[in-house]
């Protein structure tokens, strides 16, 4: 009885996969999403903070994540600072945690948890936030948030990126939602006297301006 179960469930699966596989081919993407495209529509300001372009990705990175794009920017106001990255694909490959590039150059996460932020764009939005410290010197601590886009829904990490990630791109062809275009998005403060409440003041901030130069992309 178990494994009939198993049987028809990996038969449904397969059907939507095919189904979603087909309809994605026929339906008309709402955004042509190319490198350029992203860095014309991310925000050069951001309530009153300017942005630099951060040095750009290695062509070892790209090849790995096989991203759109990949979007990296300082903004910055009266000595304060945000770093911003945006990476966007249709592909689940392309994405995971921080938790797996950060530790590999020097950081350490503590301390991650939700938090909401209320925006004016999408409403209360879940993000995970952490704290970020430099294995070589601990006591500097800055603070760091990321999300994750879905079709029209915004996921913090609650656990398992790749499972999170995974169900919520094989859910969207079952609601009739065959676009796979989803949007990673991490914030980190860059100055010694940040403090959460800014982080999360700052991200609700860029979520909307975002929004609105994308055109609802962001």
């Amino acid at each position: 009885m178990i494994r009939k179960r198993i049987l028809i469930l990996g038969v449904l699966m397969c059907i939507v996969g095919i189904v979603g596989a087909i309809a994605s081919q026929l339906q008309k993407p709402k955004f042509k999403v190319t490198q350029s495209w992203m860095e014309s529509k991310a925000p050069a300001e951001v309530g009153g903070f300017s942005s630099i372009a951060s040095a750009p990705a290695d062509q070892a990175t790209l090849d790995a994540l096989q991203p759109y794009g990949i979007v990296d920017r300082d903004y910055i106001k009266e000595g304060k600072r945000f770093n911003v990255m945006l990476l966007a694909s249709d592909r689940r490959e392309s994405f995971h945690s921080p938790n797996v590039c950060l530790p590999a150059q020097g950081l350490n996460i503590t301390n991650e948890h939700d938090e909401t932020v209320q925006t004016r764009t999408h409403g209360a939005i879940r993000v995970t936030i952490a704290e970020l410290t430099l294995q070589s010197a601990p006591a500097d601590k800055q603070y760091m948030a990321f999300l994750y886009r879905v079709q029209n829904r915004f996921l913090a990490r609650s656990g398992n990126t790749t499972l999170v990630l995974t169900l919520a791109m094989f859910a969207g062809p079952i609601r009739g939602n065959f676009d796979q275009d989803t949007v990673f998005y991490r914030f980190i403060t860059e100055n010694s006297k940040a403090s959460e409440e800014e982080l999360r003041s700052f991200v609700a901030n860029f979520l909307d301006t975002a929004h609105d130069t994308s055109g609802g992309f962001f």
